[in-house]
């Protein structure tokens, strides 16, 4: 688990890359098309880029489902009335292009290329969601930081006839890794 900070450190760099790309061409190709859904377009990809530099936030979260249900709405609007093609058509046509075309071309690079930052930006907010619950689970364990303890300590002896009988004990109250108070009996 020491390797998984690691991990997500070096995997924000294409991450990065590809956000920026995301959040600045593909919006610089849509928005003669439809300039709202670009401009919501453009909102979704810095919420989400937003969320996964800062990795704490739920407010950033909640924005950006808040951001990506409103760009649903406003694609789906945009596809059923728009006079020309919509900015969903758009996008549409231009990933069919890209699939369609021969090996060589621009398009199919930046098709591939698009595919692979996606993947890598869902992996790295999974690993960040199981960073965290993991930081939680190990919360839970180590409850000496929140709580004070009561800790028995207990020397046994053997005696004549080979029992172990107890010998003195002490009750140790202990909050965030100091004894507060020490008995004995």
């Amino acid at each position: 688990m020491n390797r998984l900070p690691f991990i997500i450190t070096l995997l924000r760099i294409p991450f990065s890359i590809f956000m920026v790309y995301r959040i600045f061409v593909v919006t610089a190709f849509g928005y003669n098309n439809s300039p709202v859904v670009t401009v919501a377009f453009f909102l979704v990809h810095v919420a989400i880029f937003t969320m996964v530099l800062k990795n704490s936030s739920n407010g950033l979260t909640f924005f950006a489902k808040i951001t990506l249900v409103i760009v649903e709405v406003v694609l789906i609007g945009d596809a059923m009335f728009s006079k020309t093609d919509g900015f969903l058509v758009f996008t549409t046509n231009a990933i069919t292009r890209a699939l369609g075309s021969e090996k060589g071309s621009p398009l199919n690079y930046i098709f591939c290329l698009d595919t692979i930052g996606f993947f890598i930006a869902l992996l790295t907010i999974w690993l960040q969601q199981w960073e965290k619950k993991y930081q939680a689970s190990v919360d839970l364990i180590d409850d000496s930081k929140s709580a004070p303890r009561v800790i028995f300590a207990k020397k046994l002896t053997e005696n004549k006839d080979g029992f172990f009988e107890e010998s003195y004990g002490h009750l140790h109250f202990q909050m965030n890794g100091r004894t507060l108070a020490s008995y004995s009996y």
